[in-house]
Formats: C-alpha cells, structure tokens, sequence
C-alpha cells in the first residue's frame, strides 16, 4: 500500500480497534497490525483521559501505518476523524461480567488508570476485600461499559465477541477483515499472523471465557444484573443478560422461545424473544452476537410467534 502527495493517508492501512477494557483489544490490533504489516509509529498519548482522536494525536498518525486499540467511544469528533483520515474501525465486545473479573486483574497486576473509572491511590482499591472490589467496579465501571454497548449500537457498528475470537480466531479474524475492513482475507497470512499474536505477551489467556460465574458472589451477581434491569434502555441491554455465564432469575421463562433469535417461515424479520417479547432485530445486531445467536431459526409454528408481544427493534 502507499500514500499519494495529495492524500498522506491514501491506500494506508490505518486501523482503531475500538473496545471496552478488558475485552481483547491488544491482542486483536496485534493480529491485525501483523496481517497488515504496519509500522504501528510511537504517539504522546494522555492514557488517562477519554479517548479521542485529538488533531494532536491525528498529526502524529498522519501518513503512518498503524493498528492500535483505544477505549473510543462514537462521538463525534472521532466519527468525522476515522472518515477524514482514511481510518478502519473494529468495534469489539464481551460479557459485562468476564469485563469487570479481568478489570479487577488489571488493576492488580498493571495499575494504571483510564477512562472508565478512576482510583487517586490505588493501593486503597488494592487493600478491599474482593468482594468489595467486584462491588466497587459493577457500581462504577459497568456503567461506562453499559454506555459504550449502547452508543456504538446506536451507531450501527457490528461489536464482534470476545467469546467467538476464544472459540474460534480464524473465522472472527475472516469477519473482521472481509467486512469492517473490506479485504479478502490471505488464509495463510492470518493464520501465521495469528501465530505470531499468540507468541507474544498479549493477555488474551488471561481472560478465560465464563470465569466471572465462580469470581463473583450470588450478592454481586444480582447487583450486576440490576446495573441492566433498572436502566432506562433495558429492552436494548437485556441480550446481555443472556451473555452472561449464569442463569439470571429474572430471566425465568415465558415463551418456549425465550433467549433465543427466530424467524417465521415465510422468511420475516428475524426476532429476538426475552421474558415473553419478541423484538425484530438489526443485522449489526445479529453480527454482534456469538453461537446460535448469530443465525436465527426459522419456526414452523407461525401461530405461536406471532401471538407473542412486539417490542422495539433491536439496534
């Protein structure tokens, strides 16, 4: 690839993996920097603050070739700096619980503060119990987390899953590149790229999927679930009560359909069905999600579905 005189950036490979904390970002900008074979240039960085592509940060970055992960979220300035700059976006995503479990080791074993929440000393955080660390971080930083889902669905992103990185890295990567960075994918090179991630010190094992079933209590379990169940937004964010590695009360079945995506026979809109609804849903919705919630199954009962209430549609 290279650039022209007018357009430093033109034909560069210019790559922003956007993510939550905690849900592989290294890893997957190291796997697709290698792919790409870009140059990844150091940048003076405030990692502290929010972050967003500053023309301080843009001007550094310019006319260079780069994979990096940020916790960005779709404001603005940073949608109309991806556009101006010639910049690929890869939005990621994960359980809310697996997050705040490896947020919690993190902070333990890198310190360091972010946009998510913040901790003047954090030798205080390190002397709680874990139980009130768990309840320190649902009340704080599931919040940030519960915004960044909400904004990039309202963009229209497709959010790809951790969990189908961890099951299955070929077909995840062969997602990323076909479709948010509009490539035909080399199977050779990303599997060697892939090759290459994995022997480096990328923190991608750390994040065991499920493991937040046996960190957190039943107490700070339910008080995660009430994070969704009391937002405003609940029918967007109650997939996520499904993603997590535990059977949630709340979710106690209504329908035979219950947690599951269908269609009807005659090929419809496919529908998300939770707690006795079923809500049409998006194709960045249905991109976002992993196993069989990607696909929907078509149901012979016609009758049965659509005797179920509709709800708003799902971004």
């Amino acid at each position: 690839m290279s650039s022209s005189a007018a357009d430093p950036n033109a034909g560069l490979a210019r790559i922003i993996v956007a993510a939550p904390m905690k849900s592989g970002s290294t890893y997957v900008s190291v796997v697709l920097g290698t792919y790409f074979e870009v140059e990844n240039p150091s940048f003076d960085y405030d990692w502290e603050m929010e972050h967003a592509l500053t023309e301080t940060v843009l001007a550094q970055l310019r006319g260079h070739t780069f994979s990096i992960n940020l916790h960005m979220l779709p404001h603005r300035i940073n949608a109309e700096a991806c556009n101006a700059e010639n910049i690929w976006l890869v939005v990621l995503w994960r359980n809310l619980a697996d997050m705040i479990v490896s947020a919690n080791d993190h902070r333990f074993n890198e310190g360091g503060r972010g946009p998510g929440m913040y901790v003047m000393e954090p030798q205080h955080y390190a002397q709680l119990d874990d139980e009130a660390r768990f309840r320190f971080l649902i009340d704080t930083l599931a919040a940030w987390y519960v915004a960044f889902y909400l904004k990039w669905r309202h963009a229209g992103a497709p959010m790809y899953a951790f969990e189908r990185m961890v099951a299955d890295p070929r077909t995840f990567f062969v997602d990323i590149i076909e479709h948010s960075l509009r490539h035909q994918p080399l199977i050779e090179r990303l599997d060697a790229s892939i090759a290459v991630a994995k022997g480096e010190d990328q923190r991608v094992n750390v994040g065991r999927v499920g493991r937040s079933a046996l960190k957190l209590s039943d107490e700070n379990k339910r008080r995660l679930e009430r994070r969704l169940l009391t937002h405003p937004d609940i029918a967007q964010l109650e997939i996520l009560l499904w993603e997590l590695p535990w059977e949630v009360p709340a979710l106690a079945p209504r329908s035979p359909f219950d947690g599951q995506v269908v269609r009807a026979s005659d090929g419809a809109t496919p529908l998300f069905v939770s707690r006795g609804v079923a809500y049409p849903v998006s194709a960045a919705w249905l991109a976002s999600r992993t196993a069989d919630r990607r696909v929907p199954y078509t149901v012979e009962d016609g009758a049965a579905l659509n005797a179920l209430p509709r709800g708003e549609a799902l971004l």
